[in-house]
Formats: structure tokens, C-alpha cells, sequence
């Protein structure tokens, strides 16, 4: 009789940490989701969807400029938007540079190489892009940055992830992308 009451409790002990494990799991992969249906965010004189699963990770304004940084929520992909809004400028040309110059100064973007400049839409709005790539060590990240002008102010939009994760974040890239206003 004693072997199976030893049994027992191993049984009943192996039930509880199983129990525990369950409730951590899902207490951990319900905070990842930051909801369950896209909202609208509006600031800063721009109004995007912010799909669902992805979530605004960073913000500022200074006085002549202001950026947003959406990025896609959880361990399944990577994905990130960046938004950045200024006064306009006279050539996209000389923004679309200036961002492409802030990329490669980033260490996670080592060997970063540019696509050419070409004209592009971002979503109902006319500009330029360029697609780049990065590898770092055994990481491919790629992403495109859109330029375009609208009511006064010059906007760069960069959509960045890793290779791997490319159709995993196109839906997200393409909400954004299609409910893009300017106010």
C-alpha cells in the first residue's frame, strides 16, 4: 500500500506544476497582445490603424518634429514602423538621405546597403523610397523607407523586420499603410 500512496502524490504533485506551467503560459502570452482589434491612433497630425497585435512602443514631439514607433507585439515575429514627421522640406531627396544616414548609424543595422530611390505611394500620398537590408551575424533585418509631403510637412514612414518574418508582417505594414492620413 505505501508505493501507491508515494504514487499518488507524485501524481498530485506532477498535477500542480502542471497547473502552474498552464497559468504562466497563458498569463504571459495574453499581456503580449496589446488588443484584439486595430485602433486608431491620432497625434501629432497623422491618424493610422494600429493593427491588432501590434503596439506604439515610443513617441515624441519636439518643436519641429515628432516620430512614432509602432512595433509588432509578442515572440512569434519582428516587426516595426517608424513614423517621423517634420516641417517640409525642399527636396524629399535630402530626407529620404538624412534617414538613410540615421539607419546606418545604428548598431543593430550593421553591413546596411540601400536600394535606389524610386517614386512609391504610401498608401494615398505620392513620394520616393528605397528598400534596404542589413546582416548581422546570422540575421538578415530588410525594410523600406517612404518619403512623401502633405499639408505642410514632409514624412518618412520606415517599415523594418526581419527577413524571416517578411509574410508574417504584411498584413500589419499594409493596415497601417492603407489607413494613413494626414490631418
Amino acid at each position: 500500500m505505501k508505493p501507491q500512496k508515494s504514487n499518488n502524490a507524485m501524481k498530485k504533485t506532477i498535477a500542480i506544476f502542471a497547473s502552474i506551467a498552464f497559468i504562466a503560459f497563458i498569463a504571459l502570452t495574453a499581456g503580449s497582445c496589446s488588443q484584439s482589434k486595430s485602433t486608431r491612433v491620432d497625434m501629432y497630425g497623422v491618424a493610422f490603424d494600429c493593427p491588432a497585435g501590434w503596439k506604439i512602443t515610443d513617441t515624441s514631439d519636439m518643436k519641429k518634429a515628432a516620430y512614432i514607433t509602432i512595433e509588432k507585439d509578442g515572440f512569434g515575429s519582428n516587426g516595426l514602423v517608424t513614423v517621423v514627421l517634420r516641417d517640409q522640406v525642399p527636396q524629399l531627396s535630402d530626407f529620404l538621405e538624412f534617414n538613410q544616414n540615421s539607419l546606418r548609424e545604428q548598431e543593430n543595422l550593421a553591413n546596411i546597403e540601400f536600394g535606389d530611390s524610386r517614386e512609391a505611394v504610401y498608401g494615398k500620398y505620392k513620394g520616393i523610397a528605397s528598400s534596404y537590408s542589413s546582416k548581422n551575424m546570422s540575421l538578415t533585418d530588410q525594410g523600406n523607407i517612404y518619403i512623401f509631403d502633405a499639408k505642410g510637412k514632409t514624412i518618412c514612414v520606415i517599415e523594418e523586420e526581419a527577413a524571416e518574418d517578411h509574410d508574417r508582417n504584411q498584413r500589419g505594414f499594409k493596415d497601417i499603410m492603407n489607413s494613413f492620413t494626414v490631418n
